[in-house]
């Protein structure tokens, strides 16, 4: 039976851990399976080098802020919908975007949706808002979810990730996150790398009948570190510390932006808690120490 997956950021992180996953899993057949990349601008390098990787692939123009468009210029109903947002309130709200992706795919006839939320600690199986502000909106479009599949013959995997590893580089903004979790938290950061997300992703579409992502909410985590324990691996490998920038920028940061400030109260109350052995069971996750020895800092020093 020929399956049409249609996935949202497909030029991004995610999507594109998950395309390079599909792409690489055993279960999946080229000639069974076509994947149908959503991406801004079909015309860009990153658009037409992704469209180069697999015949499989077809780009198609969509916009998060215009979802119901999105859909209208895929030329077949979807099988499968992989869903992501980005914490933003305009031009439309990040909920909104949420919902309106879950109820058009579910109007376009998926029968199989992944949403990448986030983690949100172990209190309620880890379906609770907590008080950061995008991970409430994340919140409310899994609870949409979940309403609108309940008594169909829809189905759901959520996955929800820690803290994201790929936020680390030698750029601006790598330094300025590096340091604000060196001076904001106090103790361990749960955090994962993209790939293992679309791995995880790969295997909701390809195993979605499985008791292990059927309506399943699944925590995902690789590694759980200090940022003092992260720079002496850093260290080892590359013979520097990680790579800063002066305190005052990501405290100016965290004091305007109220988004970013509640989440790293979060990390430090009650934080992430996910159970990294668990999530081992059900998918191979990297350490700091292997992301590190294929990420843009390893690369740029070679």
């Amino acid at each position: 039976m020929s399956r049409s997956l249609f996935i949202a950021g497909a030029t991004g992180k995610q999507g594109g851990a998950l395309i390079r996953a599909l792409l690489e899993h055993p279960s999946f057949d080229e000639k069974t399976h076509v994947i149908y990349a959503m991406t801004r601008d079909p015309t860009s390098a990153s658009a037409k080098c992704l469209e180069t990787r697999s015949p499989t692939i077809k780009l198609v123009q969509g916009d998060l802020n215009d979802v119901p468009q999105a859909f209208k210029n895929l030329p077949v109903k979807p099988w499968g919908t992989f869903i992501l947002t980005n914490p933003q309130k305009k031009p439309k709200p990040e909920d909104v975007i949420g919902k309106t992706f879950v109820d058009e795919a579910i109007r376009a006839g998926s029968k199989h949706i992944v949403f990448t939320s986030v983690a949100r600690g172990s209190a309620n199986g880890g379906f609770n808002p907590t008080d950061v502000p995008h991970f409430i909106t994340k919140h409310e479009i899994e609870g949409h979810l979940m309403e609108k599949t309940k008594g169909t013959d829809i189905t759901y995997t959520i996955i929800r990730p820690v803290f994201f590893l790929d936020n680390f580089d030698w750029g601006f903004f790598g330094k300025l996150i590096i340091t604000a979790w060196r001076d904001n938290v106090k103790g361990k950061l749960q955090v994962v790398a993209t790939e293992d997300i679309g791995k995880v992703a790969a295997n909701a579409f390809l195993q979605s009948d499985s008791i292990e992502y059927k309506n399943k909410a699944i925590p995902l985590a690789g590694d759980d570190l200090t940022f003092g324990e992260a720079n002496e691996i850093f260290k080892s490998k590359l013979g520097r510390d990680l790579p800063t920038t002066f305190s005052f920028l990501p405290a100016s940061m965290l004091w305007l932006v109220h988004d970013l400030r509640s989440m790293f109260e979060f990390f430090n109350r009650p934080g992430f808690q996910v159970n990294i052995e668990e999530v081992k069971k059900l998918s191979s996750v990297s350490t700091f120490s292997q992301w590190l020895d294929r990420s843009s800092y390893v690369k740029k020093a070679a």
